[in-house]
């Protein structure tokens, strides 16, 4: 990690295991069942940010639909 550093002297003890972390994830369906969004409020603020950084980023999915129900691919709205 930055910030860290240790000498030939120094011992430390590491518990390295797993952590479940559950989050909450919200779709948007229309009628059909076909899901157009899925989001979640990571930072726990009530808002939804789009961002480039996938970190923080809160919308998670976005799909597009024709009129027969085929996906569309891209942005087409």
């Amino acid at each position: 990690m930055p910030g860290f550093e240790a000498t030939a002297k120094d011992a430390f003890l590491a518990k390295i295991g797993s952590v479940n972390i559950y989050q909450w994830q919200y779709v948007l369906t229309d009628h059909l069942g076909n899901q157009h969004a899925l989001f979640a409020n990571r930072n726990g603020d009530g808002l939804l940010q789009q961002s480039t950084d996938e970190n923080s980023n809160e919308v998670l999915a976005l799909r597009n639909y024709s009129a027969f129900g085929l996906e569309l691919s891209g942005r087409n709205w």
